[in-house]
């Protein structure tokens, strides 16, 4: 390993994570973190690793740790189409050593790489070095990172060059015994929403509460715990009472029906495309018969998009009950949709 390649490697990492690295090889002795410098903590590692003691291998696992649990890097996810074919593997599947071992054998029939995999919080964490000539497998650029929770029908994929986009799903079909490989629009930077919205598609929402055991215990007892709002004490106030209070409970109850009680989903966009007729005509009279198609993209950008949706709906700032494709969001499994009229039936 070259000093320019590893010190290249090391400071792709922040000064917190450098600091981490170094207690855990006990290289920083009893100085706090503030003493150091990112530039002296990156050169402590460097001059570690030259000297033999961090393997290839060590390195590739902090670097797969590192992307995994970094916020700022986009995965997309893929179906397994056709699962049933490998059942036979499903014990190796399982076993992060056998996997690497199948997965290295799959991907060398087409492509020129190493294949480094850890088993993490009940996933498997995996980093493919890719190249064509002269490999460089700490600062591959055509490196390919992918999550998979054994025994599900999804596999979470970093961007794969178009160039290798044939060959590494081919590799990946043969690998999970599945006929296809396809794309969902369902992308984020964030791995445990979309492992949630994934796995768990049909308990979203207000069934949330069935898959956390958070159902009453004795439906029939008599005996109810008050709810204790924000509002409570005006509400039993006997000098103050709610003109709205009607409508306020609807608002609530919709809200409710639609998110559920528990915290959402973190997704950080969420697209619409829409090509529809243009439906105005009372206010652009010389438009109302048109049959040109109006093309529209709206896209939410935010650290919780579905909690901001909620937070609109709950204080009355979003008409209800909304529209299918907005109340659904958590149980589609998608973040990209594509709306389009519908299709009128033929008359006779």
């Amino acid at each position: 390993m070259e000093y320019t390649t590893v010190r290249s490697f090391f400071m792709r990492f922040n000064k917190d994570k450098l600091f981490k690295i170094c207690v855990d090889n006990k290289l920083a002795g009893e100085l706090k973190k503030s003493s150091y410098t990112k530039d002296y903590l990156s050169r402590l590692l460097v001059e570690h690793a030259l000297s033999g003691k961090f393997s290839l291998r060590k390195l590739e696992i902090l670097d797969l740790l590192h992307y995994h649990s970094s916020t700022n890097k986009k995965w997309n996810v893929y179906e397994l189409q056709g699962k049933g074919k490998g059942k036979d593997k499903q014990f190796v599947l399982n076993d992060p050593e056998e996997f690497e071992e199948l997965m290295d054998k799959e991907l060398k029939s087409y492509l020129n790489c190493k294949v480094c995999v850890l088993a993490e919080n009940n996933m498997l964490l995996a980093r493919i070095s890719v190249w064509n000539e002269n490999p460089n497998l700490l600062l591959s650029t055509t490196s390919i990172y992918m999550i998979h929770i054994p025994g599900s029908s999804h596999v979470l994929l970093s961007t794969v060059k178009a160039a290798y986009k044939t060959y590494f799903y081919k590799a990946l079909e043969n690998l999970f015994g599945c006929e296809n490989l396809k794309e969902i629009d369902l992308t984020g930077k964030k791995v445990g929403p979309l492992c949630d919205l994934v796995l768990n598609k049909s308990s979203q929402g207000s069934f949330s509460h069935f898959r956390l055991n958070q159902v009453d215990e004795n439906p029939l007892s008599r005996k109810r715990k008050r709810d204790s709002g924000e509002d409570s004490d005006i509400e039993n106030n006997p000098k103050t009472f709610n003109e709205e209070w009607k409508k306020d409970q609807k608002i609530k109850t919709q809200t409710l029906k639609t998110f559920g009680s528990n915290p959402q989903p973190s997704l950080e966009k969420i697209e619409f495309k829409m090509s529809t007729r243009f439906k105005a005509g009372e206010y652009v009279p010389e438009l109302a018969d048109s049959e040109e198609t109006v093309n529209c993209f709206v896209r939410f950008k935010g650290t919780n998009v579905l909690e901001g949706i909620q937070k609109l709906c709950e204080h009355g700032l979003a008409s209800q009950p909304l529209p299918s494709h907005m109340r659904n969001i958590h149980s589609l499994s998608r973040n990209y949709f594509i709306l389009t009229d519908k299709k009128r039936p033929k008359e006779n």
